[in-house]
């Protein structure tokens, strides 16, 4: 009888366990209180295999004449036990900028973040990207569909 009843409780937790599904938002971890999560939900298409997702981030800054960006270590993770992806935008770096000098006055503007990893994700509309980054940094995405792909030429010495 106490296999039985084992058995039967073993049987529910695991099917409750797999019923959360990705689009389930409790079954990825909890947001830091210095940390907004951003999920990016992708409509079905077909042939799904001719897409892509660039993923880019951006933080708002003082802009003038001079080129400026930000880096930030970007990583992959999995939810443990599920294997869904999801990825991090790690603490900004410094800034990285031309020095001209301006005659302008500076204004408020978006300041681009170099994400250093893979930003170019499959299209795959069942399950969503999901994406934690630092307060003040916005995360948008961008979708590319893949025309024709042409080999380049390579010339050996």
């Amino acid at each position: 009888m106490k296999k039985v009843l084992i058995l039967c409780l073993f049987s529910i937790s695991v099917s409750a366990y797999a019923n959360k599904s990705a689009n389930d938002s409790n079954v990825y971890p909890e947001v830091k209180k210095d940390q907004n999560r951003n999920v990016i939900l992708l409509d079905p298409k077909e042939n799904e295999e001719d897409y892509r997702v660039l993923i880019t981030a951006s933080v708002e800054g003082m802009q003038d004449c001079n080129t400026k960006s930000r880096s930030a270590k970007y990583t992959k993770k999995l939810v443990e036990g599920m294997q869904y992806p999801y990825y991090e935008v790690g603490k900004l770096g410094n800034i990285i900028t031309t020095l001209m000098g301006c005659s302008e006055m500076p204004k408020m503007g978006e300041i681009p973040i170099n994400l250093n990893g893979n930003t170019i994700l499959n299209y795959n509309s069942k399950l969503p990207i999901v994406v934690y980054a630092s307060n003040g940094i916005k995360i948008s995405s961008k979708i590319f569909k893949l025309e024709e792909i042409k080999k380049s030429k390579i010339l050996n010495d």
